[in-house]
């Protein structure tokens, strides 16, 4: 307002020079301006911070909001919560490090229930326990101490102690949701020692809290809980209810050659302590054993004669070693403690302790010489009095200070800082010690692999780096996306194991493994038997497998805990629940297939289960389940985690950053190499051809011909290549020129190598390494043998179809099957059929395969008919067919015979029969079964049930009506022989469809032709048969009718034709030409008269000389004989004859059949002739036991043992 020029009007007269207007300011205002200079000044000089925000202090939210947050997001199906997917995820990495937080941060035995501060994401996706687990170690050690105590004292009352089951919860299980199922039940009660309340005032009120005295300033620094310190009777209630896990030695002269550096010394040397560890050897001494003479065997030295014990070596290392390396020297002695610790409190402070031996007063005392007559005894004045005389000589806490004076640390404190409760060990200065004497070796053992462990750990220790402590969870809880609570320690474990579910579902899922099932005890099992290529998708790295096993043990924990707080199992079976799974981790997980280094957690588990179990079952207190002493294995397990937390999380990171990116693979460049030059070609000429035909095409023309053209273009590209003229008909002539036009340009491209790399090699310029590869392959394929594939058609396929090929194909083997050596004289004809090197069959002509297909056709049908007795002429093709390809169809005849059967059995099941059968087991105890239908008295018909038997023989005349001579493959240059028809019609009458029956053949040459043999005798010795062979005496007949003929062989029955002479067979004959000089090779011979279907089959063969040797040596009585050829036999030409008659002569004393008493049968029987014709094989002649038992049947009841039953 300074310069205000005043307004000149014309009543208003200008003054003279101008004056400023007074300004006056308003109190308010004033007071504003002040204020907001002095917040000017404040920021002037206020401390500087690096940032300008601040953040105010978060407040706890309430444990519904979480709660409410982990619920709606379930198993993350919903749609809703898609984004944050992500985000679960991404928490995977964090997992391990939750889980560490969460065992950490347990409950003990002595708690009900722990309240533990939490921090969490806002989706849920992971919950963290933000405490440390601070302690103050006299209290912690005495609770464990009460706890081995209760353990005990219930382990003993409680008769039979119930294990937890495992898991707690089955596979397909939810966690449970803690607001509806923990939150409102009661926990059962802890294990608490009951305490005194005069004995153990001291520590009467507080001993079970968690961090106890946090909140008492004369014990306790505070909140932050880092300081002790503690009064006199406090510490000595403690050490005397930790009295159980410490140790009584107070002298360390027991550890004499069993401290750290005699270990250390041992290991250096490479010796065992008696009861110590033992390591592999530190100094390898490879000069030892060369060396002969040195100062420890020089002439002049003391030499020891006698063996030096390991503990002088360790003791005197310098002295009794040649080569003391890394050897640590030990105190000999520590002066002698002589402080005996009191079990009676009411004992005084000091006492004289019987322990003590009195030294007896053994030497007398010199008298004491007499003062001078001038001296005269002093004597004190009665005023005087001693110092100290009215403080008493001992109080209440002197015994007990005396005692904590002794005690091993930290009870020999009275302040000090407090620990984490996973870094006190409880049980170290158990195995420190001896192992006690008579325990098992495995106990042994233990101790010293513990002491291992511990001289190892010494070793390695170096003194820690001073390090920047970063703290995760504080940088986690600054930021917007976490927010803290308070919750129970089980609510925090369910939600994390939920979490833990959630994220390695995801990771199935977004993988696309549907096949995969992920149960709710972390188990991944396949939902169905997966492919190869199912199998290789679904494999997981080690990151992802360690971290669900992890999980899997955090859920046995947690569920262990749940079954706790439910009321299921109370706090003596849970602390044993969690003492076992942390003892059997490797049989409850499998966490060690992904990660083998903590089989040496196991390991350590295991031996520290032993030192706990051998101090815990003793006196009243037995074997089993019921010690729940965790703390232990709890430590370790609890090291390993926080040791493969880093580890898990960079090879989880990695997981999920090639989940989220890929492989960073894809940016790599790829090397150039012909085949992708090739292909840049290929492409460039193929938009250029489609350029072309654009161009060249007419408007009315479809657009698709285009890709017709580019076939044609492929196709002549080929022809070229393989060097085949190319020409399509019809194919348009500028199109034609253009193909040829751009076949030639990439002709030259494709060959422009070759004659770059032809004139380097003329000039003589350096060639690529590949080029002289190259060339070197042409040459060894030049040049190396030709591998030649073998064609199971060979090079048929010229002339017939493959249809044709595969039937040849099919006749050629079914021929060589059915008759090997028929098959291949069939497949060559003559001598001048040749077979090529790569060619399986011989090479003919198409009409020479016409004929041979025809005769191997024949060849099979010939061998169907002959076994299924059918002619041949009668078949239908269909059937024809069949019976090529091999399939076992039955005759035409026993077909109808079949359908006849099958229309008959409903006509016999309308009338019932009932039978009665009565049977003898093999205790001879008889079975009568009743039975009506005709299927159940089949099972009792038997094959070899010889009354069916007599009943069929009845029927064989008929046989005789159809008798055909085998003559395939007969040799002609051999005798012909000739058997009479009468002879062997009554042959087969008198025979048995399935007992074999011989006879001896004889007979003579008519005078007329030599090479004839006339059968004119059958000889029937007595004999006794089984399906497979006949039993002969070793004796040939001998008759005056008999002198006159020649032998010439034997004739005997089968039930079954067979194509082939049986091996029992070539055995008989052999051996009776052994035997027998008059039995000539060439001229006796076998004849097999074989039962086929209504009819009987004659062969006859003799031996080869080979067939003999092998008979003569055989001793194998079964089917398939070692060395049994088709080359031992022949088979001979034999003719039937009714011109001329025959003559049987069978025994004269007794009947020829010895099937039905053989035990009066004899190798070396001796037996007459006669001229008779034989009794048929079932004639009452041949079983006169039958007939005696059914005269016998009249006269009553028989028993005897082996009494037939003849009705049966």
């Amino acid at each position: 307002m300074a310069g205000v020029f005043p307004y000149r009007g014309p009543g208003n007269p200008v003054p003279g020079p101008l004056a400023p207007l007074p300004d006056y300011m308003s109190e308010e205002k004033l007071q504003e301006k002040a204020r907001k200079w002095q917040q000017l000044q404040a920021k002037r000089y206020a401390e500087k911070r690096k940032f300008g925000f601040v953040d105010a202090q978060k407040e706890d939210m309430p444990p519904e909001h979480v709660r409410k947050i982990i619920r709606d997001h379930g198993d993350m199906t919903n749609r809703k919560f898609r984004h944050d997917k992500r985000v679960y995820l991404g928490a995977l990495k964090y997992m391990p490090h939750a889980v560490l937080k969460l065992l950490e941060n347990m409950p003990m035995p002595w708690e009900q229930i722990r309240d533990v501060p939490v921090l969490y994401h806002i989706t849920g996706a992971i919950s963290f326990v933000n405490e440390i687990p601070w302690v103050i170690e006299p209290v912690y050690i005495s609770q464990w101490g009460s706890m081995w105590i209760m353990m005990r004292r219930e382990k003993r009352d409680r008769r039979h102690f119930k294990r937890m089951r495992f898991p707690p919860f089955d596979d397909e299980e939810p966690p449970l949701d803690y607001a509806d199922n923990i939150l409102d039940v009661e926990p059962l009660e802890a294990i608490q020692l009951e305490l005194d309340p005069e004995e153990d005032a001291p520590v009467l009120d507080w001993f079970y809290d968690h961090q106890p005295l946090r909140d008492s300033r004369k014990y306790v620094n505070g909140s932050t809980y880092q300081r002790w310190q503690f009064t006199l009777p406090m510490m000595s209630t403690l050490y005397r209810l930790a009295n159980q896990l410490l140790t009584d030695l107070v002298d360390d002269n027991y550890f004499y050659l069993f401290d750290l550096k005699a270990f250390f010394t041992s290991k250096a040397l490479n010796m065992a302590i008696p009861g110590g560890p033992k390591f592999e050897p530190l100094v390898r001494d490879i000069n030892l054993q060369d060396e002969d003479w040195n100062e420890f065997n020089d002439i002049n030295k003391i030499i020891i004669r006698q063996p030096i014990r390991t503990e002088y070596k360790i003791a005197f290392p310098y002295l009794y070693n040649n080569l003391p390396h890394h050897v640590h020297l030990t105190w000999y002695h520590t002066p002698n403690v002589v402080f005996i610790k009191t079990e009676d409190p009411d004992l005084p402070a000091f006492y004289f302790d019987p322990l003590i031996n009195p030294i007896s007063h053994r030497h007398s005392v010199k008298s004491q010489e007499p003062l001078p007559d001038d001296d005269e005894e002093f004597e004190l004045p009665e005023f005087v009095e001693p110092f100290l005389k009215d403080t008493p000589l001992y109080t209440d806490n002197t015994a007990n200070g005396i005692a904590l004076l002794w005690a091993p640390r930290p009870f020999n404190l009275r302040s000090g800082r407090t620990r984490r409760a996973l870094d006190i060990p409880l049980v170290k200065n158990w195995y420190r010690e001896h192992c006690p004497a008579g325990q098992p070796v495995k106990v042994r053992v233990s101790y010293q692999k513990l002491l291992k462990y511990y001289v190892l750990n010494a070793l390695k220790h170096r003194p820690p780096k001073a390090q920047k402590k970063r703290y995760l969870f504080r940088s986690f809880k600054a930021t917007k996306f976490f927010q803290s609570t308070k919750l129970d320690w089980v609510e925090v474990g369910l939600q994390v194991c939920r979490q833990g579910y959630n994220m390695l579902n995801l990771l199935i899922h977004r993988k696309n493994l549907n096949y995969l099932h992920l149960d709710y005890n972390f188990n991944l099992k396949p939902v169905k038997t997966l492919t190869t290529k199912e199998r290789k998708k679904s494999r997981f790295g080690n990151a992802f497998h360690l971290c669900r096993e992890v999980l899997r043990l955090t859920k046995l924990v947690v569920d262990s805990h749940v079954q706790y707080r439910l009321g299921n199992v109370d706090a003596f079976q849970l602390a044993d629940g969690l003492q076992y799974i942390f003892a059997h981790v490797g049989q409850l997980t499998g966490m060690y297939r992904y990660k083998y280094k903590l089989m040496r957690q196991i390991r350590m588990c295991k031996d520290l289960k032993h030192l706990i179990y051998y101090r815990f079952n003793t006196g009243p207190v037995g074997k089993g389940p019921g010690c729940g002493f965790w703390a232990a294995g709890w430590r370790v397990w609890l090291f390993f985690m926080r040791g493969i937390t880093p580890l898990l999380e960079r090879w989880l990171g990695n997981l999920l950053a090639r989940q989220f990116e890929g492989r960073h693979s894809k940016g790599v460049a790829k090397t150039v190499t012909k085949q992708r030059v090739e292909s840049h070609f290929d492409l460039e000429l193929r938009a250029a051809v489609m350029h072309d035909i654009l161009d060249m095409m007419p408007e009315g023309i479809k657009q698709n011909k285009a890709r017709t053209i580019l076939q044609h273009l492929s196709e002549a590209w080929r022809c070229w290549k393989a060097n085949i003229p190319w020409k399509v008909p019809g194919l348009p002539t500028p199109i034609e020129n253009m193909i040829l036009r751009y076949v030639k340009a990439k002709a030259d491209w494709w060959t422009n190598t070759a004659h770059y790399n032809r004139e380097r090699i003329r000039r003589g310029a350096t060639v690529d390494k590949t080029v002289c590869k190259k060339f070197g392959d042409l040459i060894l394929k030049a040049t190396e043998p030709q591998m030649v594939l073998f064609n199971l058609y060979d090079d048929w396929l010229k002339t017939i179809s493959s249809y044709t090929a595969f039937s040849r194909l099919i006749l050629i083997l079914r021929a060589l099957h059915v008759n090997n050596d028929r098959a291949k004289v069939i497949l060559k004809p003559d001598k001048t059929t040749i077979t090529e090197p790569h060619h399986i069959w011989p090479t003919l002509t198409d009409e020479e395969w016409i004929k041979v297909e025809v005769q191997l056709k024949d060849l099979i049908l010939a061998d169907y008919g002959k076994k299924n007795n059918v002619n041949v002429a009668s078949l239908t093709q269909s059937e024809i067919r069949d019976i090529i390809l091999g399939m076992e169809i039955s005759a035409p005849s026993q077909q109808r015979q079949q359908i006849a059967e099958i229309e008959k059995q409903t006509k016999e099941q309308s009338q019932l029969t009932a039978t009665q059968t009565r049977t003898v087991n093999k205790h001879g105890d008889e079975i009568i079964t009743s039975t009506t239908s005709n299927y159940e008295t089949q099972t009792f018909s038997s094959k070899t049930e010889w009354r069916v038997r007599a009943i069929s023989a009845a029927n064989l005349h008929l046989r005789t009506n159809h008798i055909y001579v085998s003559s395939d493959d007969i040799k002609e240059t051999g005798y012909t022989y000739i058997l009479p028809k009468n002879v062997l019609k009554k042959f087969i009458c008198i025979s048995d469809l399935r007992a074999q029956i011989a006879g001896y053949l004889y007979g003579v040459s008519p005078p007329d032709n030599p090479q004839v043999k006339e059968i004119r005798c059958i000889v029937m010795v007595p004999q006794w048969g089984t399906h497979q062979t006949v039993h002969l005496p070793g004796q040939l007949p001998q008759h005056e009718y008999l002198k006159e003929m020649e032998p010439l062989g034997w004739i005997h029955t089968q039930p079954n034709e067979s194509p082939q002479l049986s091996p029992q067979d070539v055995t008989t004959h052999a051996k009776i030409m052994a035997d027998n000089p008059s039995w000539d090779g060439e001229k006796t011979i076998i004849i097999t008269c074989s039962f086929t279907p209504g009819s009987c089959t004659l062969t006859a063969y003799k031996l080869t000389p080979s067939g003999y040797e092998w008979g003569r040596q055989n001793t194998d009585k079964g089917n398939n004989p070692k060395g049994y050829l088709p080359s031992h036999y022949e088979r001979v030409q034999m003719l039937l004859s009714d011109r001329f008659l025959g003559f049987f002569m069978v025994p004269a004393q007794s009947s020829w059949n010895y099937n039905f008493m053989g035990v009066r049968h004899d190798p070396n029987m001796k037996y007459e002739l006669q001229l008779a014709n034989p009794k048929e094989f079932y004639h009452e002649v041949h079983r006169p036991s039958h007939f005696l038992n059914f005269a016998l049947l009249q006269e009553g009841e028989v028993y005897s043992a082996d009494r037939e039953d003849l009705y049966a």
